[in-house]
């Protein structure tokens, strides 16, 4: 079975949901994380899934935002990722998750800002995100280092790490895996400032 009979077999699955009132939201976020759990971290199904049931207004909106989050942490995510996410904050289901999320960072919560980090390479013209697109951020210099120079035994020609100062309104998730937090990135509006950018060039 391909990954678009997975997808339609997974989506018909929630459609059948539907029509069970007595389901909680929940319902819907349990049986979705089992779903993924059958595809493979390079899997773009999960996003797909997670996409279908945001934008088809599946009753589950409590946990539309940790879907997204959990999606990105662990697969591939589409090229409307941010389209999606600016849709969840427009639409005001990040709200609550983002409550949550400044609790869980309070401890590096100081007048009203974070203080994060982004590690970023490129090998002539790949690399990954610039940091005005990326939403990406560690509250561990030393992760942050890593990514910037995980790669220095190839040609490299960027190897940075931006220490930026973001408004706590702009953090929106934090995924503690990596010690990570998810902010509202430069181009969609976010206010963060680069107060220090070092090359390991």
């Amino acid at each position: 079975m391909d990954g678009l009979d997975m997808f339609n077999e997974d989506i018909d699955k929630f459609l059948d949901m539907i029509e069970d009132f007595g389901l909680a939201q929940k319902d819907y976020y349990d049986e979705f994380s089992k779903m993924c759990l059958k595809y493979s971290d390079s899997s773009i199904v999960p996003y797909s899934l997670c996409h279908e049931l945001i934008t088809g207004e599946y009753p589950c909106e409590e946990y539309y935002m940790p879907m997204l989050m959990d999606v990105y942490s662990y697969y591939n995510i589409g090229e409307d990722f941010l389209d999606l996410l600016q849709r969840l904050i427009d639409d005001g289901y990040c709200i609550e998750y983002q409550r949550k999320t400044h609790e869980l960072i309070k401890d590096n919560i100081q007048d009203g800002f974070v203080i994060a980090y982004r590690g970023e390479y490129a090998i002539e013209d790949k690399g990954n995100l610039d940091y005005k697109q990326s939403v990406s951020y560690s509250l561990d210099y030393e992760q942050a280092k890593f990514f910037a120079t995980r790669f220095n035994m190839l040609p490299l020609t960027k190897s940075v790490v931006y220490t930026v100062k973001v408004p706590v309104d702009d953090v929106l998730a934090y995924i503690d895996r990596e010690d990570e937090v998810v902010c509202l990135p430069i181009c969609m509006g976010g206010k963060m400032e680069v107060i220090k950018e070092e090359s390991f060039l």
